[in-house]
């Protein structure tokens, strides 16, 4: 790292990283550098207020309508679309009065799809075995990975159905209708004591798996959009349980992947802010939206993803009270956590080469901003510190 000029700090040293001199290494020199050093890494104060901040299983996701539902029963096909769609109890014959091999219930999807949630209205009793399957456009194929929720429609109540995305889904038609299918298929059966009843299906528009790799080389999860709504989105509320008029927040994620028409969205009761996000797979990016809340605004928060197709990585999904984002701070449990830790935010993109066309966003005191030019001929790498209400920078050099 190159920094020119004099540089005066006043105040404690503390040195929090190791630290060269490559210039006239006199004690004022040694003691001027050493406190730039703790005044980028050792200020600024985090808080996260998204409790398991990195695990999406604690937001909403989006439900939307199965386009078919399908009893199958001995060679008779009953379409229960109607049924599967509606608040009714038990309408949904998920297996027959007695269940014999091969019987099976069909959910299907107007897109490629990989979660869903059933409500088990009477839970079945009896000794049969269910394998899920999909069709890959010549044969009825075992899904991988699969998570059954209803315990084989024995257990009463809302399940959450997963599996892994298969690459050779292909459409086809189920009573006549037309859709990407998944079906429970009977492959054993014992006893049957109780018939299971289904109350209402619902797939998930939006999901998430954890394989993908953090910024600190850790895993993460990924958010998959399927697009079968205009908008595909995952929320989390936050309340705070205070009045939020004329207080500012700023809702952060680090990004990365390869989704279309990607929001950040930070509602109150009277209105949200709305930033748009362009992820590349070529490096994690943060975004941010920033919200100062009107009158009357309430005491809850709703954070927002929102795609229309895709795949992105997430990493560190935070809400602070503040301007602009802190350094990222990991929640692990309920209660959402803060940590004195620095200010720290990165950056990267083709900014036109020596940083031509690159503008830092808004900062507050004590922030560090870590920018890479990737651009092809003129690539860098800046250091940028917000002090004395601006940004100041030096360029850095392997």
């Amino acid at each position: 790292m190159t920094i020119p000029g004099d540089k005066t700090f006043d105040g404690n040293v503390t040195i929090l990283r190791n630290l060269e001199v490559q210039q006239d290494s006199s004690l004022e020199a040694s003691v001027h550098l050493t406190a730039l050093a703790t005044a980028v890494f050792g200020a600024g104060r985090s808080e996260n207020l998204i409790p398991y901040s990195d695990n999406y299983a604690h937001w909403a996701k989006q439900r939307i309508a199965v386009t078919g539902a399908v009893a199958y029963d001995g060679g008779t096909y009953t379409d229960e679309t109607a049924a599967a769609n509606d608040s009714t109890a038990n309408d949904m014959h998920l297996l027959p009065a007695t269940v014999e091999v091969d019987d099976a219930y069909y959910f299907g999807g107007s897109v490629p799809w990989r979660s869903m949630v059933l409500n088990v209205g009477q839970a079945g009793d009896g000794d049969w075995t269910l394998v899920w399957e999909y069709w890959n456009g010549s044969a009825w194929t075992e899904l991988s990975n699969v998570h059954d929720g209803t315990n084989g429609f024995r257990n009463a109540g809302e399940g959450w159905i997963h599996f892994d995305l298969p690459s050779d889904w292909q459409e086809c038609e189920v009573a006549s209708i037309s859709a990407y299918w998944i079906r429970a298929r009977v492959s054993s059966v014992t006893t049957t004591n109780t018939q299971p009843l289904g109350t209402q299906a619902w797939l998930h528009d939006v999901d998430f798996t954890w394989d993908g790799t953090g910024p600190d080389g850790q895993t993460c999860q990924v958010l998959h959009f399927r697009g079968a709504q205009e908008e595909s989105q995952a929320s989390y509320e936050a309340d705070l349980g205070t009045d939020l008029d004329d207080r500012t927040f700023v809702f952060s994620v680090w990004v990365k992947g390869s989704a279309t028409g990607i929001y950040l969205e930070l509602l109150d009761a009277v209105g949200s802010d709305v930033v748009e996000v362009h992820p590349t797979e070529d490096g994690w990016v943060r975004a941010w939206v920033r919200r100062t809340c009107p009158e009357g605004a309430g005491t809850k928060l709703w954070c927002r993803i929102r795609a229309d197709w895709g795949h992105v990585a997430t990493w560190r999904c935070q809400l602070e009270e503040a301007e602009v984002p802190g350094v990222p701070v990991y929640t692990s449990g309920a209660a959402a956590s803060v940590s004195i830790v620095p200010s720290v935010m990165y950056l990267q993109g083709d900014y036109g080469g020596n940083f031509a066309n690159f503008t830092p966003p808004q900062g507050r005191e004590g922030a560090l901003l870590v920018a890479r030019d990737y651009n092809s001929t003129n690539p860098g790498h800046r250091l940028y510190v917000f002090s004395g209400g601006q940004w100041r920078y030096v360029d850095l050099t392997s």
